[in-house]
């Protein structure tokens, strides 16, 4: 497993084909990063993963990912792009994209950004009263 950071696309490399999950905090702050490349074999982000990466403005979730853990992607203010692999939604918590200073839910606000999903899960999507807080726009891949 390896991990490279090349100016500001982090690309995690995985032989072994054995990356199951990213541990909660692993990159929180990492504030050079604007890119990601997970592995596929990735089926679980974890609490704040992410958290106040300020610079990330695009993220490809792999297509085994199921869940996405509670602040994974807080304050990541610039993230504008959403990239869904798999057909299965994934799923999130109210506070798996936010931002905001508080601690209390009236002080967050959900991240807004476009997502890009596989073609024919566009209904699924807009069923989820959760993703559709987040949801600028939806395209179909």
């Amino acid at each position: 497993i390896g991990v490279r950071l090349v100016g500001s696309e982090m690309c995690i490399r995985d032989s072994s084909n054995s990356v199951k999950n990213i541990g909660a905090y692993a990159f929180c702050e990492c504030i050079v990063l604007e890119d990601i490349h997970l592995p596929e074999t990735l089926t679980k982000i974890e609490d704040s993963t992410f958290a106040l990466c300020r610079n990330l403005s695009a993220i490809t979730i792999p297509q085994n990912v199921t869940h996405i853990g509670r602040w994974a992607f807080g304050n990541c203010s610039r993230l504008r792009h959403v990239i869904i692999k798999g057909k299965t939604m994934p799923t999130i918590t109210p506070t798996s994209f936010f931002e905001g200073t508080g601690t209390s839910m009236e002080d967050i606000a959900p991240l807004r950004f476009f997502l890009i999903i596989p073609k024919g899960c566009k209904e699924d999507y807009q069923n989820n009263s959760i993703w559709m807080a987040h949801a600028i726009a939806i395209f179909e891949e």
